[in-house]
């Protein structure tokens, strides 16, 4: 009888939690997977004096690939969030691009190069690293490089 109960109630739990699962799923629902409060490699222009920033990529659910970055600086409560619109994959890291053009014709753009799954042999054990760069008419305003290693924050479906 116990070993019965004791059945009874483990495939409760597993059936539970599947469909608890699959309530969590939701077609389109962008949200956080991975996030990294990354330290500033160099800095200029605009940039200069930031410390760091708090960079996350942004998966949908349904879907492998991430669809966005977001950053966040530094005693702002402002985050940007950056649709990714070219992804470039490596045996060397995968690299995620992003672009913003504002009405003044300055263009953000913001390269994060993720060494996660990578097979190279790198120097530095950082796993992400960051470029933001500001350009107007191809001249470089400002620069921002970053670093840091990145924690999951949400398991994808």
């Amino acid at each position: 009888m116990k070993l019965r109960t004791l059945t009874l109630l483990t495939l409760t739990a597993a059936a539970l939690s599947t469909v608890s699962a699959f309530a969590d799923f939701v077609p389109g629902r962008v949200r956080a997977g991975f996030r990294s409060a990354m330290e500033t490699v160099s800095a200029n222009g605009v940039y200069q004096g930031i410390p760091g920033a708090e960079v996350t990529l942004n998966f949908e659910d349904g879907k492998g690939q991430p669809v966005s970055i977001s950053v966040g600086l530094p005693n702002t409560k402002q985050i940007t969030t950056f649709p990714i619109q070219r992804t470039k994959r490596s045996f060397c890291g995968d690299v995620y691009e992003a672009y913003h053009l504002t009405q003044s014709l300055i263009q953000t753009s913001f390269t994060l190069t993720d060494y996660s799954h990578a097979s190279c042999e790198r120097m530095i054990n950082k796993l992400w690293e960051v470029s933001v760069k500001q350009t107007n008419g191809g001249r470089t305003l400002s620069e921002l490089d970053l670093q840091g290693n990145p924690e999951t924050i949400y398991v994808t479906l």
